[in-house]
């Protein structure tokens, strides 16, 4: 009889296993993969780094050109450092 109990156990366990299969797999099959969120402020972003960039080097441009090249342009640094640290 002990014999037999242990088959019933592992015939119990076996279908429990099987189930939990069937249902996981369901479960994964009905989510499906998500599409990524829309950005809404990227491009917005993207704009305004592009302007101050162009902004930026005409400023350099114009320190180039100059007679004090060298105090021109360390004084467009310490302005960025002083922008920087705040």
């Amino acid at each position: 009889m002990t014999e037999s109990l242990g088959w019933v156990v592992a015939a119990v366990v076996g279908v429990l296993a099987i189930l939990n299969r069937l249902v996981a797999g369901k479960r994964e099959r009905m989510e499906g993969p998500t599409a990524p969120p829309e950005q809404v402020a990227a491009p917005h972003a993207q704009d305004a780094i592009e302007t101050a960039a162009r902004r930026n080097m005409g400023e350099v441009d114009d320190a180039l050109e100059g007679e004090d090249v060298a105090g021109d342009l360390a004084r467009l640094a310490n302005r960025a450092a002083r922008r920087r640290s705040k």
